[in-house]
């Protein structure tokens, strides 16, 4: 199967670990997922049952934000990739959800994250990331 991208915006927090936890829980109880028809008790009973297969969203992130990107973490865009694929370092909403050259950016298993500014201050989280199967 073809890798297939994935994404999401959350509201801003600086706390970006959190906010990855707290979406990770969203879009587990709320079933946005695949695998979410199993309806198991756990993310970590979902991960056990699919051994390896991708959810194709958010929750194939399992070692939490790194500094670089690597299998299964979240890692910031540098302050050169936001300019080169935004024309800014403070991208909007529309920015984000417009682009289609972040995912050139990604090997499989791989994911970014951008601040997401509204009147010049931080408003949301986008994530974004290539399944790994």
């Amino acid at each position: 199967m073809g890798a297939e991208e994935w994404q999401y915006f959350v509201k801003y927090q600086p706390d970006i670990e959190k906010a990855l936890r707290d979406a990770q829980e969203h879009v587990f109880k709320y079933g946005d997922y695949r695998g979410e028809e199993l309806d198991l008790g756990s993310l970590e009973e979902l991960r056990q049952f699919l051994n390896g297969e991708s959810t194709t969203s958010i929750l194939d992130i399992e070692n939490g934000v790194s500094a670089k990107r690597d299998f299964s973490t979240v890692a910031p865009l540098s302050e050169e990739e936001l300019s080169e694929h935004f024309g800014t370092k403070t991208p909007s909403h529309q920015d984000c959800y417009e682009n289609q050259t972040l995912w050139h950016l990604l090997e499989r298993g791989q994911s970014v994250y951008v601040i997401v500014y509204e009147g010049g201050e931080p408003s949301e989280i986008f994530f974004t990331g290539k399944t790994f199967d």
